[in-house]
């Protein structure tokens, strides 16, 4: 079943991206939120919170960074397949 998902399409390597976007955005969200908090309002947890936030930024970051490598390899192999662009449906012979 995986060779029948990943083989036919790109989608997975999109889906990955979008997946790198989101964990990236939210946890920047929640960094900003933090250092708006901790200079602000109450004090949180020395360490804890900056280290999850910053462990969660990284990751998004390299899966976002793989989904981006993914896609551009996939191109690359659809390129090499030579395939043509458009498909012959009749052929016509010049008489």
């Amino acid at each position: 079943m995986v060779n029948a998902i990943t083989s036919t399409s790109n989608k997975p390597l999109v889906y990955v991206f979008y997946l790198g976007t989101l964990i990236s955005s939210v946890s920047f969200i929640f960094i900003v939120a933090m250092l708006i908090r901790h200079f602000f309002f109450v004090r949180l947890l020395t360490g804890w919170p900056s280290l999850i936030l910053s462990i969660w930024l990284l990751s998004g970051l390299i899966i976002l960074s793989i989904g981006i490598v993914g896609i551009y390899l996939s191109k690359i192999y659809a390129e090499t397949k030579h395939r043509p662009t458009v498909v012959v449906r009749k052929k016509y012979i010049a008489e």
